[in-house]
């Protein structure tokens, strides 16, 4: 069994943004250790990047990282408030989301034109005694 240490992007820290969360994991090679964290709470799920970096470390640094990772405020948290207690202690490892957020090009009045024209349509049927 081989010590791993893998970072991976974790959420539930503000729309767009990401907390960067090191795990300590044994298994037999990185592809499994990756899984591992990848089903792991707080790691965004739905994300294919989701995984940073996978590192094959020693049993000292597993051990050494396993104690760290007991004592870091952002895994000890139970509910968002409680976090937002200790958001200047895990504010170092919170970045934002670049280049992968669907709703980051997305113009607002377009998508407003798009949001009119579906209630325009949807009232032409109504009056016509074709909606519900």
């Amino acid at each position: 069994m081989n010590h791993f240490k893998v970072t991976a992007k974790c959420g539930h820290v503000g729309k767009r943004q990401y907390y960067k969360g090191v795990f300590f994991i044994r298994a037999e090679d990185g592809k499994q250790a990756a899984a591992i964290v990848r089903e792991k709470p707080r790691v965004k799920h739905d994300r294919k990047d989701a995984i940073l970096a996978v590192e094959k470390i020693s049993y000292a640094e597993y051990k050494e990282g396993r104690a760290a990772w007991r004592g870091n405020r952002y895994f000890s948290c139970h509910s968002r408030q409680e976090q937002v207690m200790f958001l200047d202690e895990i504010a170092a490892d919170i970045y934002n989301e670049t280049g992968h957020d669907k709703y980051e090009n997305v113009d607002k009045h377009g998508k407003l034109k798009v949001m009119r024209r579906h209630y325009r349509k949807m009232d032409k049927y109504n009056k016509l005694g074709m909606g519900a």
